[in-house]
């Protein structure tokens, strides 16, 4: 599905992402999906507070994952 998305919007790459909460401790998981091949290139997980300031850096802490090795 994220493929066809990134095919729709004539993209390279995409993020697919899911965000679970568990009491006061959220997780973030992202997947970078290399659109031509369907296939993910990368994947992080990320727990933190699930707070308004706990969830930017979480997902800030995922970029750089997913940005490392580029």
């Amino acid at each position: 599905r994220d493929s066809y998305l990134g095919e729709r919007l004539a993209a390279h790459k995409v993020i697919g992402s899911h965000l679970e909460r568990n009491g006061l401790t959220c997780a973030l998981r992202a997947d970078l999906v290399d659109v031509a091949g369907g296939r993910v290139e990368r994947s992080a997980k990320v727990q933190g507070p699930c707070t308004p300031e706990g969830l930017r850096l979480t997902a800030t802490r995922v970029a750089d994952k997913l940005g490392a090795g580029s």
